[in-house]
């Protein structure tokens, strides 16, 4: 029997499904280690390094990817459990599809590693996928060229993202034909030499974008196809497919995303497809939104910053940064933040910087800030850019002591 728990209901469900085999994902192994006795077997799956006491539980079967060298994106929760319905499933084609949208939901646009390639090689050999090269853009089979580069938050591509005129700019220097007949081509109706050629104009521009901080320039890349999706739809490629899941995450909506993986092709793929939809053009949106509120900018000595409502998604706020910075929206010669509602009633700010202004790290300032004013919150950035949740309580000291460190340094 498979059903969910956590930390607070595990031994009250447990005890309560006692007459039954149980198969428990993901949670970590703490959080039954004070079951004393189960009548019937219990299949334990995490990827947690830990210490395991085989005697703690009776009839417990601990499957563990960490006792197998297995690490981080070698593998996933979902690929464990391929390995064992493989056994029972009657249908691979059904299952074979979680853990490959699972290792892109984390890793996208990477080649698979570990388990997952070898589910990849078991969909490839039951041809139930097909692997191509492509170039590492969202919605190739959904947006005409011109409208994927325009939509593109992931990867951000400075200059070129939300900034229409740029980008026809772009495709005007390209030797493509962005039309077939009287329709938008889509970037998957690229031939191989006009997808290496477009890739060649792409790092040529972003190589021109002094703010750009991407280290990988090259976007051709191994794009998985569901060969039984609708090929128009969402579902068809793994990056679209994973993307699409980690919008409903943010929006609160897995529940959607979850109907959709257990093929649920009506309704719930009808909202999802739009959230997608809407999710690429929201940089956008929350760009134009600062736009019309400049005056509302703060401006301190050695930063600026704007707080927005909840129009603004909190996972867009680097991307809203980025967009003010190429499109001229502030100058680029003092740090910018965004300050949008987060999750869980908190804060999200994102901070950027142009290269050359300072000879520390975004991020290394924000964590001293953050020490000093003893707030705990978890950082990910690199050298120019940064973004962390916090309690709306510290936002203000915390942005005045940045400001702060940054006259130290500026000076």
């Amino acid at each position: 029997m498979i059903f969910q728990i956590n930390e607070e209901n595990c031994l009250e469900k447990l005890n309560r499904r006692n007459k039954f085999p149980t198969i428990i994902l993901g949670l970590p192994f703490s959080t039954i280690e004070d079951v004393q006795r189960f009548d019937h077997q219990i299949l334990f799956i995490n990827n947690e390094e830990y210490q395991f006491n085989n005697n703690t539980v009776d009839n417990l079967i601990v499957v563990n990817t960490t006792k197998f060298d297995y690490r981080n994106s070698e593998t996933s929760i979902s690929a464990c459990a391929y390995f064992i319905c493989s056994f029972i499933a009657p249908n691979l084609d059904y299952i074979v599809k979680f853990p490959l949208v699972a290792f892109h939901t984390q890793n996208l646009y990477k080649s698979y590693e570990g388990l997952h390639e070898l589910i990849s090689q078991d969909a490839l050999s039951g041809n139930v996928i097909r692997i191509t090269k492509r170039l590492s853009l969202l919605g190739t089979h959904l947006f005409s060229i011109p409208e994927a580069i325009i939509y593109s938050k992931d990867p951000y591509l400075p200059g070129l993202s939300g900034n229409e005129p740029e980008v026809d700019k772009l495709i005007a220097k390209a030797d493509i034909e962005i039309k077939s007949g009287k329709k938008f081509r889509k970037l998957n109706e690229l031939s191989r030499e006009e997808i290496a050629d477009f890739n060649n104009l792409l790092i040529i521009f972003l190589t021109t974008q002094v703010d750009y901080k991407r280290e990988d320039l090259f976007f051709i890349k191994e794009m998985t196809q569901f060969l039984d999706e609708n090929g128009v739809s969402l579902t068809n490629t793994a990056w679209d497919f994973a993307s699409a899941v980690n919008d409903a995450v943010n929006r609160n909506l897995s529940n959607t995303a979850l109907a959709v993986l257990l093929g649920n092709r009506s309704n719930h793929l009808s909202k999802l497809n739009k959230l997608f939809m809407e999710e690429r053009k929201a940089p956008s949106l929350s760009y134009e939104l600062i736009a019309d509120k400049r005056s509302e900018i703060v401006e301190l000595s050695c930063l600026r910053y704007f707080i927005a409502d909840r129009k603004i998604n909190w996972y867009n706020v680097s991307i809203t940064v980025g967009l003010a910075f190429s499109r001229g929206l502030v100058n680029s010669d003092l740090p910018f933040a965004v300050v949008a509602p987060g999750p869980n009633k908190q804060m999200t700010i994102g901070i950027m910087i142009s290269q050359n202004r300072l000879s520390e790290s975004i991020t290394s300032i924000v964590e001293k800030v953050c020490e000093k004013l003893d707030v705990s919150t978890e950082l990910s950035g690199t050298n120019l850019e940064v973004h962390f949740t916090v309690k709306s309580e510290d936002v203000d000291p915390i942005l005045m002591q940045i400001n702060a460190h940054l006259m130290e340094v500026m000076s």
